[in-house]
């Protein structure tokens, strides 16, 4: 699968999350320890473009651009109202604007907004060879964004409230909130081919191999599907409600909502919890670099 919208990201052996203390922290992930404190006055997402990092600022409706070399703000980019989420497409990154219902283009070359491209209420965002895919949570529907000439070229119906999305393969997986179920888009054709239907409140997806594993919130459980077949093949129940998977190795590593102090470890060679381990607060947002994985 293709990687979704980060909370954190890895650079070298440099691992930023956001935002401890009012700070972007860097973390040297072969000692483990903080390394520099960058300070911001909230941070969301994060892309990467070479050696810089694009972090959005919902306070300020804004962008910062982080240079991996120096650690410091290099760039401070205007965006629409509430940016949120963030990923790179080429050269450029794509910002999608809750509030205002657009998504920023920018240009990594000059750091500055190339296009706003007006989609329904942008959502959640993800990347299929040249497009960009957007769901559209009040509409029920996804806007593709050609990332030549940055302007929608296909909106695909969905379930009802499209939230997370995630690439795999040459289909795009569509989380339906209200639906509990996933919309299978064909990025070559941009149409909706299939419905799967999975637990209560999907929020999140992965893919490991050619299995696709849905978080869903309301029913404490993970639904593995074949990607191949489309089919739900496990569902495997956890003791709390998940929010965020990420991928490290054969395992994933599923965060629970807020409140939860949890973190799941899945064998995806079972389908089965693996090992519970307790981080002593609420890890949303797993990630996983080198050797490492971490609790956001």
């Amino acid at each position: 699968g293709t990687a979704g919208p980060s909370h954190s990201a890895v650079v070298g052996n440099k691992y930023y999350t956001c935002c401890g203390g009012g700070n972007i922290n860097v973390v040297n992930t072969d000692t483990g320890a903080i390394v520099a404190a960058i300070p911001v006055d909230s941070g969301g997402y994060f892309a990467r473009v070479g050696t810089k990092l694009y972090v959005t600022d919902g306070t300020n409706d804004e962008v910062n651009v982080v240079d991996t070399v120096t650690d410091t703000i290099v760039a401070t980019i205007p965006v629409g109202d509430g940016p949120f989420y963030s990923i790179t497409a080429g050269t450029k990154v794509y910002i999608d604007n809750l509030n205002a219902g657009t998504v920023s283009v920018i240009d990594s070359a000059t750091d500055t907004v190339v296009a706003t491209v007006m989609t329904t209420a942008a959502t959640y965002l993800t990347v299929a060879g040249t497009n960009v895919y957007v769901s559209n949570n009040t509409s029920n529907t996804v806007s593709v964004i050609d990332t030549h000439t940055d302007t929608i070229i296909a909106t695909v119906p969905t379930g009802d409230t499209p939230y997370a999305l995630n690439t795999i393969g040459d289909k795009v997986y569509v989380l339906n909130g209200h639906d509990n179920n996933v919309t299978v888009i064909d990025s070559t054709t941009n149409t909706a081919t299939n419905t799967i239907a999975v637990g209560g409140n999907p929020l999140y997806v992965v893919a490991v191999g050619e299995k696709a594993y849905v978080a869903n919130g309301v029913d404490s459980s993970i639904s593995v599907i074949d990607t191949i077949d489309e089919e739900v093949i496990a569902t495997i129940p956890l003791g709390f409600s998940p929010y965020a998977e990420v991928v490290f190795g054969d395992k994933v590593y599923v965060g629970g909502t807020s409140g939860e102090t949890d973190i799941a470890v899945i064998d995806t060679v079972t389908d089965e919890v693996a090992e519970t381990i307790s981080v002593g607060l609420s890890p949303r947002r797993p990630s996983a670099v080198p050797a490492h994985a971490y609790a956001n």
